[in-house]
């Protein structure tokens, strides 16, 4: 009777692709994983707000509107057109100038912040009982690693915030990564939290933070806490 010899396959892993339409980078090694993310952008950065846009980039515009008004004012005040009683400032002296100055600096911070944001690269490494997150950015690069006994979940966690009488506010997902002391560390009046949440990824897609968080889990071999009781959350942020 022939003997029958099975013909290996080679079936690629699932588990390692992102989901469609993503360009996050995922390779396998030497029992770890690497995860990179790039840059989501200036018009993602801090997550899509209302109005389709980075709630950086929203905020920047609402202050340079704000800005563009009270310049409008100052001109008008400096050409004198004014009704009897009425007080404008004017850029005829220096505190003029500086206050439309300040005016202005307000959203032009919030604009390098985002600029800052959306182009920052995230590389995420699990491999040999350690999590290292490197954040390369514009400025500089800079690397934080957590050992996987400080680690306490890693999951996606939508902000919420509240709505109005327009309607529900959108909200936003981030990956979040929660770690925990094992000992206390002697402090001089200064009360440390026993955990500590890193949220990053703004911008991402739920489906991106979600599959990233799983990723993570599954590389570090952790296992899903259970819920807090209501007296384990009040003590969460205690010394």
């Amino acid at each position: 009777m022939p003997l029958l010899i099975a013909k290996s396959i080679e079936i690629p892993d699932v588990t390692t692709m992102p989901p469609p339409d993503s360009d996050i980078d995922c390779k396998s090694c030497d029992g770890g994983v690497v995860i990179r993310i790039p840059p989501v952008g200036l018009w993602r950065a801090g997550g899509v707000g209302a109005f389709g846009v980075g709630n950086f980039v929203g905020i920047a515009i609402s202050l340079g509107a704000f800005a563009a008004l009270f310049t409008i004012a100052a001109i008008i005040g400096s050409l004198g057109v004014l009704w009897e009683g009425a007080e404008l400032p004017t850029v005829r002296d220096w505190s003029g100038v500086l206050g439309l100055g300040l005016c202005w600096a307000a959203p032009a911070a919030i604009l390098l912040l985002a600029w800052h944001k959306g182009r920052t690269t995230v590389e995420l490494t699990a491999r040999d009982g350690k999590l290292s997150i490197d954040f390369d950015d514009p400025l500089l690069r800079r690397r934080v690693i957590i050992d996987r006994a400080e680690l306490y979940e890693i999951t996606k966690f939508a902000t919420e915030p509240p709505g109005s009488s327009d309607g529900p506010s959108p909200n936003y997902s981030v990956l979040r990564i929660t770690t925990r002391r094992q000992k206390p560390q002697p402090t001089i009046g200064i009360a440390r939290p026993r955990m500590r949440d890193y949220e990053f990824l703004a911008g991402r897609t739920e489906q991106e933070i979600a599959w990233v968080a799983d990723q993570l889990t599954a590389a570090l071999g952790l296992v899903p806490p259970k819920p807090m009781t209501f007296w384990q959350w009040l003590r969460r942020d205690s010394t």
